[in-house]
């Protein structure tokens, strides 16, 4: 397939080439909507568990959610500091869901920052609002997803996630069903899940796919030029 690109040289075209394209496991719009009605609606809402874990589950649910919109890598989501996310200035009324994320550079894989634009303010409010429930109100230079248990107010761990992703992928029965599949899910695949969304309904440019989702060209197509184009948009709407 080939694709052409605007540069400041010019137009160019680029052959993705569809025999090359190594598998990546991620899961269907119809899996997804299962992952988060149930954590929405049973992990959320579990009998007997403590108002302390309920609030570190809400938490946990909404940043599924902030992964599926943003297509960051886990080390920059839990990096991600609350000066880095900001309303989008084109927003003069302040009534749109989008917002914008500075990705650092010293917290990006590439050590390049980028700006990502997603439909996040909700979850971003109600993950401040289970803080706050929590007795632990954000500060401006505080990790988005710090530890509240933690005295230094340290970001999570990568395996503290990875556990609770575990857990539900289990309780919510979809393990069976993607080891029935032959997949392998995890916590990272949110990233190829936003990416190959975006090029399978997306009618977004190679380039500024790239450039969001802070890879090459190159790698995209190394990746993902086998999934067939249909349209939507880059900030596509997901629940969670």
């Amino acid at each position: 397939m080939k694709v052409e690109i605007t540069t400041t040289l010019g137009p160019i075209t680029v052959e993705l080439n569809q025999d090359k394209a190594p598998k990546k496991d991620i899961l269907t719009r119809k899996q997804y909507e299962k992952l988060w009605r149930y954590c929405q609606y049973k992990y959320c809402l579990e009998k007997g568990i403590d108002d302390a874990e309920k609030q570190k589950r809400i938490i946990f649910t909404k940043t599924i959610g902030l992964q599926a919109n943003l297509g960051t890598r886990i080390k920059e989501i839990l990096g991600l500091r609350m000066s880095e996310i900001y309303e989008n200035p084109t927003d003069k009324k302040n009534d749109n869901d989008v917002m914008l994320v500075e990705i650092r550079a010293t917290n990006s894989k590439t050590g390049k920052s980028r700006k990502i634009a997603a439909p996040i303010k909700k979850r971003i409010e109600t993950i401040k609002k289970a803080y706050e429930a929590l007795g632990k109100k954000h500060q401006p230079n505080d990790y988005l997803l710090f530890n509240p248990t933690k005295e230094d107010r340290r970001h999570y761990t990568r395996e503290q996630i990875t556990k609770r992703f575990r857990y539900v992928l289990k309780a919510s029965g979809l393990k069976e069903e993607l080891d029935a599949e032959g997949k392998n899910i995890t916590f990272y695949c949110f990233r190829h899940q936003w990416i190959t969304w975006r090029i399978r309904y997306g009618d977004v440019p190679i380039a500024i796919l790239a450039k969001a989702a802070g890879t090459s060209i190159q790698m995209i197509d190394a990746t993902y030029s086998h999934i067939p184009v249909s349209y939507t948009h880059l900030t596509l709407p997901t629940k969670a």
